[in-house]
């Protein structure tokens, strides 16, 4: 994985192939703060959904990032 250069610094790249196959990691390394970067070289909806995970749902935690973000 290479990382490319964006305004708040270097950002790592995952590729959907990996996205796929590490789904658990990348979304706990993300609700952590991490920046991550996903080309779009195939339809999302190829891939197939992750185990839940225990504690907040994903939905929760984006409404709670919405709600801090200042605009």
């Amino acid at each position: 994985m290479g990382a490319t250069s964006c305004d708040s610094g270097a950002v790592e790249r995952i590729g959907i192939r990996e996205l796929a196959r590490r789904a658990r990691d990348v979304v706990r390394r993300v609700t952590a703060g991490e920046e991550l970067e996903i080309p779009a070289t195939r339809s999302l909806r190829d891939i197939e959904p992750a185990a839940p995970l225990p504690g907040k749902s994903l939905s929760e935690v984006l409404e709670e990032m919405r709600t801090e973000e200042q605009w």
